[in-house]
């Protein structure tokens, strides 16, 4: 096959003047000669390309020399996939390096900046970031060496591990970086805010139930309602919002996904501040569970209040935004029920100890514990 641009060739004007100079080329044999539809090239430059396919035109002896040079080792095939595994894995080791340089980067900003009397490498949000960020990138790492041993070893089938380090490395270098940028720049923290938001309307509440319990007799229409409530919650009976009332028909099974969670809110959120007390504050690991809950929570509700309002008002996109809401709210809940319950559930409190402990040892070391694989 021949490609011949007509910007490429000085006085050829026309597609008959192009078929007559292949023609001369191959005049010994050229058994047939079919036009392609022209070639849109994507280039800054304006240009048209076509493609003439031909069959006949090389000698018995050329075509042996062809395939004596394309064997089944190097067929065109084999090569671009051997290109394709060598660029992905070459690119992605290159991002393993560069997240160890990112985080290096933000470890030694956590253990310099001071912030309300501490180092910010204290505090339990920071931990979690330093902690991810190394993680990363030991995975990302580790599949560098393991691809490059076999690449080494001479093995050939390593095409499905190139592609997933390349997807890997990309997503986790992208993760990387963002958690840097928020660390150093101070941004991402408003979360705190939203959890001790709630926290201090519950402590409020409890604070008031305490007093009640210092005077029953004065209190008695407040404690009895108080263990009412928690009675039926108990049991399953109560304590869940009815939002049908509210939001279009089509909406209620959203709806009841919402109510579910906010009904899961409180009791959670109390259970924290029974159980630490003025000491909540130091639980970052569980505030920002509490602080993703009640953002999933959040826009569900209004994710809901706004399709209910275009079904009713029957807009062109209210079946679409209904849509929307369905997935979202059945992915918020699914969120908030993982995060709530990671509040209590004994793996998830050991894996926050044991993310703390990550960070410290990476912020002892100044970025990275574990020495080069090699011993280089």
């Amino acid at each position: 096959m021949f490609k011949l641009s007509l910007q490429a060739i000085g006085n050829i004007k026309n597609e008959a003047q192009i078929l007559q100079l292949v023609k001369r080329i191959n005049a010994r044999q050229l058994a047939t000669a079919a036009q392609r539809k022209p070639e849109k090239a994507k280039d800054t430059a304006p240009k048209e390309s076509r493609s003439f396919m031909y069959s006949d035109v090389l000698t018995a002896e050329q075509k042996d020399t062809l395939n004596m040079l394309i064997d089944p080792v190097t067929k065109f095939f084999g090569v671009a996939t051997n290109v394709l595994n060598n660029g992905r894995f070459g690119m992605s080791a290159a991002l393993s390096g560069t997240m160890r340089a990112v985080t290096k980067k933000a470890t030694e900003h956590a253990t310099t900046r001071v912030q309300f009397g501490r180092k910010i490498d204290t505090y339990g949000t920071i931990q979690e970031k330093l902690a991810r960020m190394a993680m990363l990138h030991y995975v990302t790492e580790s599949i560098a060496y393991c691809l490059s041993g076999n690449m080494d070893s001479g093995s050939v089938d390593y095409h499905l591990g190139a592609a997933i380090f390349k997807e890997f490395a990309s997503e986790s270098a992208w993760c990387v970086a963002d958690e840097a940028i928020i660390q150093i720049l101070g941004m991402g923290f408003i979360r705190l805010f939203v959890a001790l938001t709630r926290t201090q309307f519950a402590g409020s509440h409890l604070r008031e139930l305490q007093k009640a319990f210092k005077q029953p007799t004065a209190h008695l229409s407040l404690i009895l309602e108080e263990v009412t409530k928690r009675g039926l919650r108990t049991v399953g009976l109560g304590g869940t919002p009815n939002l049908s009332n509210h939001v279009h028909p089509s909406l209620t099974p959203s709806a009841a996904l919402a109510a579910k969670s906010v009904a899961q809110f409180g009791p959670a959120v109390e259970a924290l501040l029974v159980k630490y007390g003025r000491g909540i504050i130091e639980q970052q690991f569980l505030l920002n569970r509490v602080a993703s809950s009640a953002i999933d929570i959040y826009t569900m509700v209004v994710a809901l209040s706004r399709a209910t309002r275009s079904l009713q008002a029957g807009t062109p996109s209210a079946q679409h935004e209904a849509l929307m809401v369905k997935v979202w709210c059945s992915e918020a809940s699914a969120r908030v029920s993982m995060n709530l319950g990671a509040l209590s559930n004994s793996e998830s409190l050991d894996n926050f100890s044991t993310l703390s402990q990550i960070a410290k040892n990476v912020c002892e070391a100044g970025g990275f514990v574990q020495p080069n694989p090699l011993g280089i």
